[in-house]
């Protein structure tokens, strides 16, 4: 039962990546589950697909955020897609995924600023 819902999810993001509702729902699935939901290629494969777009990634960075604070490994693909979205605001290139993601969230939404600060605070030293 939960696949065909994580996979019409998955479809749901695919077409409208902005609503956050989707990735809420797509977490939601997973409740109660870390290990499933860091598990799943699905997750995974959908945060690098909508962070390769450069458009509407938002979401897709604070899901893959916290599926990296859950444990969650990237792999080359994603530090590029990461790298590629960092703009010339930031002084040195961190070699921290974790907060080179809150770094880009900071700039990318303005209205949680304050969140992704204290997130970013919240982060163990190596992620």
């Amino acid at each position: 039962m939960r696949e065909s819902e994580v996979l019409f999810t998955v479809e749901a993001i695919i077409s409208y990546p902005e609503n956050e509702s989707s990735w809420r729902y797509l977490r939601g699935l997973f409740k109660d589950e870390s290990t499933l939901y860091v598990n799943d290629a699905q997750v995974s494969s959908l945060c690098l697909k909508i962070l390769k777009t450069k458009s509407n990634y938002l979401f897709a960075l604070s899901t893959l955020l916290d599926l990296i604070c859950l444990g969650y490994q990237p792999n080359e693909d994603f530090r590029d897609a990461i790298e590629a979205l960092r703009t010339s605001d930031f002084d040195k290139q961190d070699s921290d995924i974790a907060i080179t993601i809150c770094s880009i969230l900071e700039q990318v939404d303005p209205i949680r600023v304050n969140y992704w600060v204290w997130r970013k605070s919240r982060l163990p030293q190596a992620a």
